[in-house]
């Protein structure tokens, strides 16, 4: 009797899977589909050297990025990820090229430029890419937007950072199959050790044979049955239950976050260059959000309204008296530009 009551009283173990975490529905025309009914686009850019440009090529840059972020979408999203370089392509190529080489000699050069490549490759090189994600925006409220609109909507949005980048000097790249190239960059995301060792087509073809072999399909004969895109992009695992830093795909992260008030007042053009050659393993994200012109405007005259009448309570020998006054003269040359639409 007691035994059975304890069989009653057992809870029942719950399995949760990761791609039931992810938050990823659907990849089509390269635009994520969320869980949350997000629509998000990634676009991978080359990077350029901006501090060997001259000083009017840097002014010119800058001001080019500046007028995209005039018509951006309204949330941007800056990420460059930092990894040890991948040398296998180069140095098959190599081998590739030796197995036809005739001469003694300058296949002793190749095998110690091969050796050279992997010590250099273990030791320093690394390789570092560049994404700008955005997602649709809806123009009013509640709007029921159909697909085409919202394809058209991103593609629009592309096209621009196309254009405006190009005049910086980067170059997006644009895939053959966009969702391919999507599924890569979270796949590699996700997967951060489990890609050097299984490449995304190698994850595809396993993950179909196993779909195949569970459902007893055969293969070459039996149609592809449907497959969640969480399949394929889902790590080995994920564990949250810590504090400080989480799991995934069997490597440690943690994440730092600068505060609102902890960027530099006055910064020199580049001057993230630091922290994106921050080294190996270490990702750089930038969130930016446009804000709504006439309420930007409205709260800037409250504040500078606020601080004059505290300036009046003040002496000018307070201490606080020039930081006051400092924040004032921001507050009109802050109001001033956007009125400007600067």
């Amino acid at each position: 009797m007691a035994k059975a009551k304890g069989k009653r009283n057992r809870r029942k173990e719950k399995l949760e899977f990761v791609q039931d975490y992810l938050p990823i529905r659907d990849l089509k025309n390269g635009i994520i589909e969320t869980t949350d009914n997000r629509y998000i686009k990634i676009l991978e850019i080359e990077p350029i050297n901006f501090t060997l440009r001259s000083d009017e090529e840097q002014f010119n840059i800058i001001s080019s990025f500046a007028s995209w972020l005039k018509i951006s979408p309204m949330r941007l999203q800056f990420k460059s990820i930092t990894r040890r370089a991948d040398s296998d392509k180069h140095i098959s190529m190599i081998c590739e090229e030796l197995e036809h080489e005739e001469n003694p000699q300058c296949k002793e050069l190749g095998e110690d430029y091969i050796e050279l490549i992997k010590d250099v490759g273990n030791r320093e090189a690394l390789t570092r890419r560049f994404f700008l994600i955005f997602r649709y925006e809806e123009l009013r409220r509640n709007e029921n937007s159909d697909y085409g609109q919202i394809c058209s909507t991103l593609l629009t949005a592309e096209q621009n950072a196309r254009a405006y980048f190009m005049q910086c000097g980067n170059n997006i790249l644009q895939p053959k199959d966009p969702d391919e190239a999507t599924a890569e960059i979270l796949y590699m995301f996700f997967n951060r050790r489990s890609c050097v060792e299984e490449p995304f087509h190698s994850r595809v073809d396993r993950i179909v044979l196993d779909t195949m072999a569970a459902k007893n399909k055969v293969i070459g004969i039996d149609p592809i049955p449907h497959i969640r895109m969480a399949h394929f992009i889902a790590p080995r695992g994920i564990d949250l239950t810590h504090r400080n830093y989480i799991i995934m795909d069997g490597l440690y992260y943690s994440f730092l976050y600068i505060k609102g008030n902890g960027y530099p007042n006055k910064v020199r053009a580049g001057w993230m260059s630091s922290l994106i050659n921050a080294g190996e393993g270490i990702d750089v994200d930038v969130f930016l959000r446009r804000e709504n012109r006439s309420k930007t405007i409205d709260k800037v005259a409250q504040r500078i309204r606020l601080n004059r009448t505290k300036l009046k309570s003040m002496q000018d020998t307070s201490t606080d008296y020039e930081e006051l006054a400092g924040s004032i003269q921001a507050g009109y040359f802050i109001k001033q530009g956007i009125a400007n639409y600067n």
